[in-house]
C-alpha cells in the first residue's frame, strides 16, 4: 500500500492534516498492508501512536527530503 499523505504543516484548510489523520489510520488499519510507503512524511506523521494501537509491528525506513536529490 502506498499513500502520499502530505507533510503535515501544510496551509490545507478543510484538507489539513488534523483533518486527515484518522481516516489514513483507519484505511491502514483496514487493510493491514505487509508494506507500507509513504511520500511527503515529516516525522512526527510516521510515527503516530494510533497506528502502533493496532497491534501490527512497524519497522521504518526514512530518507530525509535533503538526501532525496541526490
Amino acid at each position: 500500500m502506498s499513500f502520499n499523505i502530505r507533510y503535515g504543516t501544510a496551509k490545507d484548510g478543510e484538507n489539513h492534516w488534523s483533518k486527515r489523520k484518522d481516516f489514513l489510520i483507519e484505511t491502514i488499519n483496514a487493510f493491514g498492508p505487509d508494506l507500507l510507503g509513504t511520500q511527503e512524511t515529516l516525522l512526527d506523521q510516521h510515527t503516530l501512536k494510533s497506528l502502533d494501537a493496532s497491534g501490527q509491528s512497524w519497522y521504518t525506513v526514512s530518507l530525509p527530503r535533503s538526501l532525496s536529490h541526490r
